[in-house]
């Protein structure tokens, strides 16, 4: 509050020369006749002039050093009076610079972005337990069932299970060529109730149309609804109130989801699981793999399905 800026130290080195330089600038104004002391010798002729013909005796002559004494001090005066005027211009010019700097608010300081956060993917789980469909509205089904469809029921889910030989005569065999799920369904079609909303749920991969009310997003780590139909078209092509075949390639029903067939099968089994109209009458999972150093047909093993209980 009480600091001392450029402004007053100006104004203090203005007025210490102020008094420090009076006299010498006094005299220099007197030698160059800037005072008025020649005005001195006018006032006296003024005066002579006005005492008439009728005075006699003439006034005394003026004290010289006197005048010369008063002279000085008006000097002096007209000296500090500039002196002061200059230091005051100065300090309201040194104010009106100095102000905006002290009153200017501080600059902020520039904040950096936290770095983004790098969240590494969760690995989808090998096995999820549950069942990607509501239990209520949609029941587990065994294979070969003929759904009853009691009052108010939407749907069935058909849970099953590959599991995979230990003793495959594939294993020994070159890269996988195919893998293909072999499916003896019928497409039931129930008056009154949305149609359309068939899918199929692989190892947490689910596809087809499924009607989200009824799906639990726990159970699901990709869900592709609606975005790859396969399933739904394929059903609804050869099966439509009818029992027929379908054979669906593995790899076209996990399209989309970033896994690849030999994903789901590194753990030596398969969960799928299909809602919600879809009676499924026999189910295989059938590998086939060509042997590195043989030019003939591949191996093929067909792995049957057994059910899925809660999805354990």
């Amino acid at each position: 509050m009480f600091g001392v800026g450029l402004p007053e130290i100006l104004l203090m080195l203005t007025v210490g020369a102020a008094i420090f330089l009076a006299e010498p600038l006094a005299e220099l104004a007197r030698r160059f006749g800037w005072t008025g002391l020649h005005e001195e010798g006018h006032r006296e002729d003024i005066a002579e002039s006005r005492r008439g013909p009728y005075r006699a005796a003439k006034a005394p002559p003026p004290d010289p050093l006197a005048a010369e004494l008063a002279r000085l001090r008006r000097s002096l005066l007209i000296t500090r009076v500039v002196a002061i005027a200059a230091g005051l211009t100065l300090f309201g010019v040194g104010r009106s610079f100095a102000a905006p700097l002290d009153d200017a608010p501080p600059r902020p300081r520039p904040v950096r972005p936290p770095p983004p956060r790098v969240v590494p993917p969760s690995p989808a789980p090998a096995s999820p337990a549950g069942l990607p469909f509501d239990p209520v509205e949609n029941p587990t089904a065994t294979l070969g069932e003929r759904f009853a469809y009691p009052h108010g029921l939407s749907g069935y889910q058909v849970p099953m299970r590959f599991d995979l030989p230990a003793a495959d005569s594939t294993t020994a065999a070159g890269p996988l060529v195919s893998a293909k799920l072999e499916l003896d369904v019928e497409l039931r079609i129930i008056p009154a109730q949305v149609q359309g909303t068939e899918g199929i749920w692989i190892d947490g991969v689910l596809s087809g149309t499924t009607w989200p009310p009824f799906r639990v997003p726990a159970f699901i780590s990709r869900d592709l609804s609606g975005r790859n139909v396969a399933f739904t078209e394929a059903v609804t092509r050869c099966c439509r109130e009818q029992r027929g075949h379908l054979s669906l390639p593995l790899g076209v029903l996990l399209e989309g989801s970033g896994r690849t067939v030999e994903s789901v099968l590194a753990d030596g089994r398969l969960d799928v699981d299909i809602a919600d109209d879809v009676e499924v009458y026999r189910a295989e999972l059938v590998l086939c793999r060509r042997a590195q150093a043989q030019r003939g047909a591949p191996q093929c093993t067909a792995v049957s399905a057994r059910p899925l209980a809660s999805g354990r």
